[in-house]
């Protein structure tokens, strides 16, 4: 009830979801959880629980197949849920529940943000659900709210974590239909992201992995940095030069959005042997003649006026 424009969970589709299988794979690396699920003829859907061995994180992702005869047509899917939260307080756990989120604008840091279930208007009714759903739409993944998300039950100092390593639109959802409170996220879903996935018969779509983690911490900073440590195993994979943190020269505020070959070549001789490990070319490389740069982009083309001898040289 009145979840129209609100939430897209807790479909049809999703309601008929029947057990099919479940493998656990492992071996001194890792050990992975596949659950198959089946809804009707036209959905196979594959969660996978994956724990590299010693690490304090989960990561959770989602694969749907369309096992049917005909095109499906997908508008959410999810890379995580978690449910029943919490569970150490009976009832609703009124005054109990506190959620952790990072606001974000262009050009500052984040900024924590703190609420009470109740001060979000969660506190469970009998006629309705209720959703806090949040994300950004676009490419700038950190646009508007972090891709992070922590739930604190503060009676009893646990806390549940969440995080989307996914570099496009985004969203997570603080969900409640009873008691409990359920958690949730993944692909900007079509009323949020104005996003769907059409799928052929055979044709499958993996969402982006979520990372999770749960503790008794002493603060959402205790428990932010189990959360974060998800991270370092691809942080390691990284290359040598970003095993430490390299020294980067971003020339934006001495062009302005109009780097060219003559004056690119201006600033790098006069930086040259100051200890930069990275020089950045930012925007308007791609600049069309007499149209300033955050008007010509798009196609991304070299400009042959700007660089007659390519970005190469």
């Amino acid at each position: 009830g009145y979840a129209g424009g609100v939430t897209l969970r807790q479909s049809q589709t999703a309601r008929e979801l029947k057990l099919k299988d479940q493998q656990v794979i492992q071996n001194a690396d890792y050990c992975e959880v596949v659950t198959t699920m089946q809804a009707g003829a036209g959905c196979l859907a594959e969660h996978h629980l994956l724990w590299y061995t010693g690490e304090k994180t989960l990561r959770s992702w989602v694969r749907l197949i369309n096992s049917g005869d005909e095109p499906v047509t997908l508008e959410l899917l999810s890379s995580f849920s978690l449910g029943g939260l919490t569970p150490y307080v009976p009832g609703d756990a009124h005054d109990t529940m506190l959620v952790h989120r990072v606001r974000s604008v262009w050009c500052m840091e984040g900024r924590l943000q703190t609420d009470s279930i109740e001060d979000l208007q969660l506190e469970p009714c009998w006629t309705a659900v209720r959703c806090e759903r949040f994300g950004q739409v676009g490419s700038m993944p950190v646009n508007k709210w972090f891709p992070w998300l922590m739930i604190e039950d503060r009676k009893n100092g646990i806390f549940w974590g969440a995080q989307i390593a996914h570099n496009a639109s985004w969203q997570m959802e603080i969900y409640r239909a009873g008691d409990a409170l359920a958690i949730s996220g993944g692909l900007a879903d079509a009323d949020f992201g104005h996003w769907s996935k059409d799928l052929q018969p055979g044709e499958q779509l993996t969402t982006p992995e979520a990372i999770l983690t749960v503790c008794t911490a002493r603060d959402v900073d205790e428990a932010s940095q189990r959360l974060t440590s998800g991270q370092i195993r691809a942080i390691n994979a990284g290359p040598a030069s970003e095993q430490e943190l390299p020294v980067m020269f971003n020339e934006y505020c001495t062009t302005w959005g109009c780097p060219s070959q003559q004056n690119i070549e201006g600033i790098l001789k006069a930086i040259k042997g100051k200890g930069f490990s990275y020089f950045v070319i930012d925007c308007g490389w791609f600049k069309e003649d007499g149209i300033p740069w955050d008007i010509s982009m798009g196609d991304y083309e070299v400009s042959p006026t700007l660089f007659p001898d390519g970005l190469g040289h």
